[in-house]
């Protein structure tokens, strides 16, 4: 679903710090990030997809990661991941996981018993 938004789809989410707030999906941008597993398993990598948001806005605060990302639709797509707005730039962004790539991590962890996964 979320390879198949296009460029500048305006995404909403309401988080428990930010409340509701929108930005724009930038299907041509998206961020390998390392995430330390546990000391275990070492590092693992993951492809968070990039929301700007408007009007040098933060689509997201510390506090609202995990909020729940949807469409104009109100069609759920994914968990916010992190937000950020990097030193001398206007581009404030952030970070979101698709629900696809969520399911399919707990069905590959959890095994076949659990096949089917709604929100």
């Amino acid at each position: 679903m979320v390879n198949e938004l296009p460029c500048n789809t305006k995404l909403f989410k309401v988080g428990a710090t930010s409340g509701l707030t929108h930005a724009y999906y930038t299907s041509e941008y998206k961020r390998v990030v390392g995430i330390s597993l546990d000391k275990h398993r070492g590092l693992g990598y993951t492809f968070e997809h990039v929301v700007i948001g408007a009007n040098e806005i933060l689509f997201a605060e510390p506090g609202d990661s995990g909020a729940v990302v949807f469409t104009d639709s109100g069609e759920a797509i994914g968990l916010v991941f992190t937000g950020a707005s990097p030193q001398r730039s206007k581009n404030i962004h952030a970070l979101f996981t698709p629900l696809e790539d969520i399911f399919d991590h707990i069905k590959h962890h959890v095994g076949p018993k659990f096949v089917d996964i709604r929100l």
